[in-house]
């Protein structure tokens, strides 16, 4: 070989060491961080029966129930509960405790997010125990539901 054949040989096998040793100066980075997640909270579910009218002593009348879920995630309705009656001011001598609202059962459903509802069909009765100050009265049903994430 040749000297000018060996000098261009070590030459080229000294830049590609060259070259490969700069390749492998490169530096190198890591790096870690942070954030941040914030829960929300819960909003009540609301409840809204809906009005009926033809309530007399010993009989009942068909009702709605409305559940209605405005949180941002399904809820499975748990229970729903009617906590009592109470007579308008106009009727104060009523006894409101009269007024039922029958079982409510069935209540495994998901409530929809952000606005679902979902209603319930009840009976709403007056009985025997009326006295007659509840003639004429409206009364206010109350309810409470409660229900979990799903």
């Amino acid at each position: 070989m040749r000297k000018s054949q060996k000098i261009a040989v070590v030459g080229g096998t000294v830049a590609t060491l060259v070259a490969g040793g700069v390749a492998f100066a490169a530096w190198t980075s890591t790096g870690t961080g942070t954030g941040t997640a914030t829960a929300g909270s819960a909003v009540a579910l609301t409840v809204a029966g809906n009005d009926v009218s033809g309530l007399y002593p010993t009989v009942s009348v068909p009702a709605t129930v409305k559940v209605t879920n405005p949180n941002p995630y399904a809820v499975t309705l748990a229970s729903l509960t009617f906590t009592g009656a109470t007579a308008d001011s106009a009727h104060s001598g009523c006894n409101a405790s009269s007024v039922t609202v029958g079982s409510l059962s069935n209540l495994a459903d998901v409530v929809a997010a952000n606005g679902g509802s979902v209603t319930k069909s009840v009976t709403v009765s007056m009985s025997n125990a009326a006295n007659d100050a509840c003639q004429g009265a409206s009364f206010t049903l109350a309810y409470t539901a409660a229900g979990a994430s799903s």
